[in-house]
């Protein structure tokens, strides 16, 4: 715009066959733009860095946001992590996790 860059908290997807855009339900904990993201064969999609704010200082922010529901194998292998913080030994404390209801809710809209 001419007021400079959106912040969005949207997620989009491309069908690579047929080049069309269309919109996911899920929403993001941060607002960005310029960032990088990829998405796991899980369908967890990571979002990497970009701007969080109008300034144009660069983010190293890492959001993570399920597009699917995980495995039951996925949930089993990283419940001990949630149970007991002292073995996460802060590593994750830079990283904006989706709420896990919010996201079961809306994942199968997307």
């Amino acid at each position: 715009t001419s007021e400079g860059p959106v912040l969005s908290d949207e997620v989009w997807k491309l069908d690579l066959p047929t080049m069309t855009w269309s919109k996911c339900s899920t929403r993001l904990k941060m607002p960005h733009f310029f960032h990088a993201s990829d998405i796991t064969p899980d369908g967890c999609l990571y979002i990497f860095g970009g701007r969080i704010d109008k300034s144009m200082y660069p983010s190293n922010k890492l959001q993570r946001a399920w597009m699917r529901p995980p495995k039951l194998q996925y949930l089993a292998m990283f419940s001990p992590l949630k149970s007991n913080p002292y073995l996460e030994n802060g590593q994750n404390e830079e990283i904006y996790y989706t709420e896990t209801i919010r996201f079961m809710k809306n994942a199968v809209n997307c």
